[in-house]
């Protein structure tokens, strides 16, 4: 299983903080094919998406993108662009 942890607005809209998503039997995935997973199961997420949103990506609390290889146990973070001031 991989975890999906949400963050800030992202949160907001999925209405969970996490969801969890089983593994093919190969047991490899990419950010990216983890990305396709949430669109095509999660209204809200795939809204936010097509709406032109960008989002980062950490898995296991380390940034990186969407070629990123995951692997079972792993935690994936999605969080909006942080912006300040």
């Amino acid at each position: 299983m991989l975890k999906v942890v949400f963050f800030a607005r992202l949160r907001e809209l999925m209405k969970i903080d996490e969801v969890s998503i089983e593994f093919p039997e190969d047991n490899f995935i990419t950010v990216q094919q983890a990305l396709k997973i949430m669109t095509d199961n999660y209204s809200a997420f795939n809204e936010y998406i097509e709406q032109g949103h960008r989002i980062m990506i950490a898995v296991n609390q380390s940034m990186t993108d969407q070629r990123h290889q995951l692997k079972p146990g792993d935690e994936l973070a999605l969080f909006p662009p942080v912006t300040g001031g």
